[in-house]
C-alpha cells in the first residue's frame, strides 16, 4: 500500500488490524486465544482488496514476460499459446518457475495438488515435458473447473452441461419435498421456485457455453429438467405434451431461454468494451442469432458510472401538504418553469411551459416517461442558456420525484441524465436555480399546461431518425420480453402434434397468471381437461385401461374433454349454468375463468379429480348423469 501512495494513517490502522488482532474460542468451560501472525481475516470486507494489493505484482511480472493472466480473487489462471509440443512446455515451465520465486520473495506458499494443468487442443497425441511446481510433478487433467464452469480440453461442454442439469435437477427434488401432486406449496410458488431458483443454475455463464444448446442432445436434456418443473406445477399425467405444459405456464424452452441470457450478457460485453459490428465473433455471435432491433441495441442511454458530488443546484421536494396551502414560498422576482413528459399510444412527449415560452417535443416510441421528464427539464435548461440569463433566480417545477431524485443523486450511469446534471451546473454558475417537486394533476396551473403539451408532443409523431435519445435498460428489457413472447407463441403455433391442447390453449401470460392462482388438486384437473389427458373414457382407453370409449353421459360420441367441456348434450343444462351457453367452443372455455371449468367439471362427476385408478371407477360406473 505505501508503494502505491496510500495515506499513511490508513497504512498504520490496517497494519495494526492484521498484526494485533486476536482469534477467540471457547467451549463449554475451555476458552483459548490466539494472536493472528499472517493472512487475511475470513469474510472481511477489505480482505478481498488487500490480496489483490498483492497479487497484482505478480500479474505485472508475468504479462511483462508475455503470458495471458486471467486473475480472480487468488484462482490464477495462466494461458500459455503454441504449436509446437517443447516450446509451450518450456514457456509453461518458464511462468511456473516464476510464481515459485515470486511465493518465495514474499512469504508465501502455492499449493501444487491445487494447480491444474490441461491442453486444450484437438490433437490426438500431445507430449509435454514433466511440469513441477515448488518441486512436485503436475499431472495433466482433461477438466477443470474454473468460477464454476466446468472446462474439458475439447471444449464441447458436455461436462458443464451435465454438471448444471444435475444441480438444477437436486435442486428440484429438493423442493420437491414442500410439495407433492395434490398438495404441499401452492403452484405460484412452485413457478417462482422454478424461474427464480432452480433456471438460473442452468443459464449460469451462459454466454460462454451457449453454442451447445443448437445440439439436439442437448435441447432434450434441458427440455427434460423443464418438463419435470412443468409437471410439478400443474400435477399433470405424466402423459401430457412437453409443449403442452410449457404453453400453459408460459414458459420459453430452457434451451432458448439460455441464448436469451446469453444474449443478454452479450449486450453488456459490448456496451462496456465498445465493440463494433466486426467484432461480434464466438461467443458474441448470439447478437446475430436473436433478432433483437439493432437501433436499441447500438444506441443505449447507458454509461459508466459518474460521480457528482459538487452539486451547484438545489432540489426541494417541498411535500403535497404545503402545496395544499398554497405551494412554496418563491423569492419575488424569480423566473418559474413547469416541465412534464407524458406517453400516450406508444409515442411519447416532453413539454415546458413559463414565461414566454410553451414548447412541445415529439420523442418517438423508445424513450420512457422517466426520460421524457428529463428532456423536459434539459429543454428547460437549455431555453434558459439561450436566453443568457444573469444573477437570476430559476425555479423549474416537475411532478417526477424519479427524475429529481437522478438529478441530485451523487451517481449516474444515464447519458441523457448526465447531460442534463450538467446543463444544470452550466446554468447554475451565474444563476440561483433550485428544482422543486410539484405534485401531478392537482389542478396547479403551470403543471396542468406543461402537461397538457407533453401529451400534445406524444401525440404528434416524431419526425427524425430513430432513436430520439440513448434507449434506456427499462425499454430493452421490454424489448427482450416482447421478443420473447412472441418465440413461445410462434413455437406453439409451429407444433404438428398435441391437436386437443392446441385448440384450447392459445399463449397468453395474463391467462397463466390467473392458473397459477389455482390450489394444486385444480390446477392438475383443469391441465387434465384442456390437453385432454385425464380419466375421460377416450384418453383411459388410449393408455389400455379401457376398451369402450364412448361417453358415459350421452351415449353417443367419443368421451373426450373436449366433447364433456363444449359438446355433450346430456349435460347442457350444466353448461348454461356455468358458460351460459348449451354448445361452446373451446377457445370459450380458454377464455373463461379457470375456477369456472373446474366447478363445471365436478359439478358433472363429483369425483372427476380424483386419482386415476379412481378415473377408472368413475368410467366403468353407470351412465346416469350426476
Amino acid at each position: 500500500m505505501s508503494k502505491r501512495g496510500f495515506d499513511g494513517c490508513i497504512v498504520n490502522w490496517i497494519g495494526k488490524m492484521l498484526s494485533e488482532r486476536e482469534i477467540s474460542s471457547n467451549l463449554g468451560s475451555s476458552f483459548i486465544s490466539v494472536r493472528a501472525v499472517k493472512g487475511c481475516p475470513q469474510g472481511g470486507v477489505l480482505s478481498p482488496l488487500l490480496w489483490s494489493l498483492v497479487v497484482d505484482d505478480l500479474l505485472k511480472q508475468l504479462e511483462a514476460q508475455g503470458f495471458e493472466i486471467i486473475g480472480f480473487a487468488d484462482d490464477i489462471v495462466i494461458v500459455v499459446r503454441g504449436k509446437y509440443d517443447h516450446i509451450f512446455s518450456n514457456r509453461m515451465q518458464t511462468a511456473l518457475n516464476l510464481v515459485t520465486s515470486w511465493c518465495d520473495k514474499e512469504g508465501l506458499n502455492v499449493n501444487p495438488s491445487k494447480t491444474t494443468v490441461v491442453p486444450f487442443t484437438r490433437k490426438r497425441q500431445i507430449s509435454i515435458t514433466n511440469l513441477k511446481l515448488k518441486g512436485t510433478l503436475l499431472e495433466l487433467s482433461s477438466t477443470v473447473k474454473y468460477l464454476g464452469i466446468h472446462l474439458d480440453s475439447k471444449l464441447n461442454w458436455n461436462l458443464h452441461l451435465e454438471q448444471v442439469i444435475g444441480k438444477a435437477t437436486n435442486a428440484l427434488w429438493i423442493s420437491k419435498k414442500t410439495f407433492g401432486k395434490k398438495w404441499g406449496l401452492k403452484p405460484k410458488m412452485i413457478y417462482w421456485i422454478y424461474t427464480a431458483i432452480v433456471r438460473p443454475r442452468v443459464t449460469y455463464a451462459s454466454l460462454i457455453w451457449w453454442p451447445k444448446t443448437n445440439e439436439k442432445l442437448a435441447q432434450k436434456k434441458l427440455e427434460k429438467l423443464q418438463r419435470l418443473a412443468g409437471l410439478s406445477i400443474t400435477g399433470a399425467m405424466r402423459s401430457t405434451p412437453t409443449k403442452a405444459l410449457d404453453t400453459l405456464l408460459f414458459l420459453l424452452p430452457l434451451h432458448q431461454f439460455v441464448q436469451l441470457e446469453a444474449t443478454k450478457s452479450a449486450l453488456k460485453v459490448k456496451r462496456t468494451t465498445n465493440l463494433f459490428e466486426g467484432d461480434l465473433r464466438g461467443h458474441l455471435s448470439i447478437l446475430k442469432s436473436i433478432s433483437i432491433n439493432s437501433l436499441i441495441t447500438s444506441n443505449s442511454d447507458w454509461m459508466s458510472r459518474r460521480y457528482n458530488f459538487e452539486r451547484t443546484f438545489e432540489v426541494i421536494n417541498p411535500g403535497r401538504y404545503l402545496w395544499t396551502n398554497g405551494g412554496p414560498e418563491l423569492h419575488p422576482g424569480s423566473i418559474v418553469f413547469y416541465t412534464d413528459g407524458s406517453k400516450l399510444n406508444d409515442q411519447v412527449g416532453a413539454g415546458v411551459t413559463g414565461p414566454g415560452i410553451n414548447v412541445s417535443i415529439p420523442m418517438g416510441k423508445w424513450p420512457t416517461v422517466f426520460q421524457a421528464e428529463i428532456q423536459a427539464i434539459l429543454e428547460c435548461c437549455n431555453i434558459c442558456l439561450r436566453r443568457n440569463y444573469r444573477y437570476s433566480k430559476i425555479c423549474i417545477m416537475s411532478d417526477s420525484q424519479a427524475a429529481l431524485n437522478a438529478l441530485k443523486s451523487a451517481t449516474c450511469s444515464s447519458k441523457l441524465v448526465w447531460e442534463c446534471i450538467l446543463s444544470l451546473q452550466q446554468l447554475a454558475c451565474r444563476n440561483q436555480v433550485k428544482l422543486f417537486w410539484v405534485p401531478g394533476h392537482c389542478g396547479i396551473d403551470g403543471n396542468e399546461q406543461a402537461d397538457m403539451l407533453a401529451r400534445l408532443g406524444s401525440s404528434h409523431q416524431f419526425i427524425g431518425p430513430e432513436p430520439f435519445c440513448g434507449v434506456s435498460g427499462c425499454s430493452l428489457r421490454m424489448e427482450f420480453k416482447t421478443w420473447e413472447h412472441e418465440k413461445i407463441i410462434s413455437n406453439w403455433e409451429n407444433t404438428t402434434f398435441a391437436r386437443q391442447s392446441k385448440r384450447f390453449i392459445k399463449p397468453n401470460f395474463s391467462n397463466t397468471r390467473k392458473i397459477l392462482e389455482l390450489s394444486k388438486t385444480d390446477l392438475s384437473t383443469f391441465t387434465g381437461l384442456l390437453t385432454g389427458h385425464c380419466p375421460s373414457r377416450y384418453h383411459m382407453k388410449l393408455i389400455g385401461k379401457l376398451q369402450n370409449d364412448v361417453c358415459r353421459f350421452c351415449d353417443i360420441d367419443t368421451e373426450d374433454s373436449e366433447h364433456l367441456l363444449c359438446r355433450c348434450p346430456a349435460i347442457a343444462v350444466k353448461r348454461i349454468r356455468f358458460f351460459d351457453k348449451g354448445l361452446i367452443e373451446p377457445l370459450d372455455v380458454w377464455r373463461t375463468n379457470p375456477n369456472t371449468v373446474v366447478q363445471f367439471i365436478r359439478a358433472v362427476s363429483p369425483c372427476w379429480d380424483q386419482t386415476h385408478s379412481q378415473g377408472l371407477i368413475i368410467a366403468n360406473s353407470s351412465n346416469t348423469s350426476t
